[in-house]
């Protein structure tokens, strides 16, 4: 079970453990955060910024700044002809106070782009010469005004069929291979965020192979690896540790430098709601349930 320290600290506690427990002494690393220092130089944190909470986002950047390394707010994604163009009912004035936290905090800003495009599209764009090289240039424009850009292209394992892989795969390296010239060439950073990949064998079980992890190391600075949303269409665990570890180990293995390896890790939770009225179900009933079934 997991109980969430006041410094934010998540750790295993024994069974039966209670929320309100301060009984633990916190790690030397938590105590230096709390006073404000940096984080250790071998263990960066970034951060991702999602336009719905974005006010937040950015007032958390200001208070806790000194324990992130870089933070990647959902700015842009792309529309039906494949352009690049500001993520709906985003507010100016939030993305200002974003961008004037992070500046204050000595923090790389590395604009987030999202494929939110029908199944097939962005493959249907990269096939395409001209239509992938203006993708190219519009990703070089973002990375080139920040310190870089961040590709959350999930389309790909989450909307297209795996059986279109195959030709995806080449289309997406040799993308990424310009892309990470024209980057690059002004001295800017080029991350991807991707979904789990487990092995090379190109199976059912080898996870989003698509996205090729040997071939994106040496074009890339950083893999963004999604460990969370283990559970989505039906209640359960997020990121249970078992599954986590096994995608950590499995993404490391897969490349030459595991230093480019960024394990993406959930700072939320999910309402599942519920399938009928429960009057009187209390907290502490919930809580020791849910200890009983983990």
């Amino acid at each position: 079970a997991y109980c969430t320290l006041p410094t934010s600290q998540q750790v295993i506690l024994p069974q039966k453990c209670h929320p309100n427990d301060r009984s633990l002494e916190l790690s030397s690393r938590e105590k230096l955060r709390q006073q404000g220092h940096a984080p250790l130089k071998d263990v960066p944190v970034h951060a991702w910024a999602p336009y719905w909470v974005l006010s937040d986002a950015a007032a958390s950047v200001g208070a806790h700044g000194s324990a992130l390394t870089s933070v990647s707010p959902f700015w842009y994604q792309l529309d039906d002809t494949g352009t690049v163009v500001p993520t709906p009912h985003l507010v100016e004035s939030q993305s200002q106070a974003m961008t004037t936290a992070s500046s204050a905090a000595h923090l790389e800003l590395i604009p987030t782009v999202s494929d939110t495009l029908p199944a097939g599209a962005l493959a249907g764009i990269l096939a395409d010469t001209e239509r992938s090289q203006r993708l190219v240039d519009a990703l070089s424009s973002i990375a080139n005004a920040n310190a870089g850009v961040d590709l959350d292209f999930e389309q790909f394992a989450f909307a297209d069929d795996s059986s279109t892989w195959e030709t995806t795969r080449p289309l997406w390296i040799s993308f990424l291979s310009r892309l990470s010239t024209s980057v690059h060439a002004k001295g800017r950073l080029l991350t991807v965020t991707a979904p789990p990949m487990y092995d090379t064998n190109r199976t059912a079980d080898s996870g989003a192979w698509v996205y090729d992890y040997a071939a994106m190391e040496p074009l890339v600075d950083q893999i963004r690896v999604m460990a969370y949303d283990y559970s989505v269409t039906k209640p359960g665990p997020i990121a249970p540790l078992v599954w986590t570890r096994k995608v950590a180990s499995a993404a490391a293995s897969l490349v030459k430098d595991p230093t480019k390896i960024v394990l993406g890790v959930p700072l939320y939770g999910r309402n599942w709601g519920a399938d009928g009225d429960y009057k009187f179900l209390h907290f502490e009933a919930c809580y020791y349930k849910a200890i009983d079934f983990a």
